[in-house]
């Protein structure tokens, strides 16, 4: 952010880009002349303000120049570049990410088993061959899908239970039974009944006629035996 607010420098001169690789400062200067051409041929060094080290930058293409310096810790980081030529001088800084430092400090246990007690925990040794039990916690769970399959059986449950005691089933039933009842005596009048042998084709038309009303008629009355 204050790279970005911070007054830009002019096109003429030394101008300086940085970042940072594998915990060292690459350092890229661009030397453009009065005349806003590149200028080769200068011996651009550097040295680091909090330290005293100093740097040789070499020229990698025509005008831009080019060094790596290392840094040993976090945070700001300033040095001057000027061109032993002379008439060149530019001051420019570097930030270093906090984290950088952790390879060359050992850890503050100290700090760490104060975080952990305030936290209700403790310090795992690394020695221990089995990690401590965990204690009781509270974990959320999602329960929609369990809640749907026990009201639908809750549901299936209830139909059941209403239907038993209304009596419904046993009244399917006793309709089911009186039906195939009556089925049963249909077959058993119409096996047992048997034509007269006549000779004359209108009486056996009749006869057959009388036997499609009596098995009507039968079976009329016995719907009506059954219905009461």
């Amino acid at each position: 952010m204050v790279r970005a607010i911070e007054r830009g420098s002019s096109d003429a001169g030394l101008r300086v880009h940085t970042r940072v690789e594998a915990g060292n400062a690459l350092i890229e200067v661009e030397a453009i002349g009065a005349d806003r051409r590149l200028r080769t041929g200068l011996q651009l060094t550097g040295s680091v303000d909090n330290t005293g080290e100093s740097f040789q930058l070499q020229e990698t293409a025509p005008g831009h120049y080019q060094a790596s310096i290392s840094l040993p810790r976090a945070g700001l980081e300033t040095f001057q570049i000027h061109n032993r030529l002379g008439g060149d001088l530019t001051i420019n800084w570097i930030w270093n990410q906090s984290g950088e430092e952790l390879p060359f400090f050992e850890p503050d246990l100290v700090f760490l088993g104060q975080l952990a007690s305030a936290g209700g925990g403790k310090i795992w040794d690394i020695n221990l061959e089995a990690l401590p039990k965990k204690g009781w916690t509270w974990k959320k769970a999602p329960l929609q899908n369990h809640l749907l399959i026990v009201a639908l059986l809750l549901f299936l449950i209830e139909l059941g239970y209403r239907s038993a005691s209304l009596g419904q089933i046993r009244m399917a039933r006793a309709l089911l039974d009186a039906w195939w009842e009556v089925q049963n005596r249909l077959i058993d009048l119409m096996r047992s009944f048997t034509f007269r042998d006549t000779n004359s084709g209108e009486d056996r038309d009749r006869s057959v006629n009388e036997a499609y009303r009596y098995l009507a008629e039968r079976s009329r009355r016995d719907k009506g035996v059954g219905g009461r």
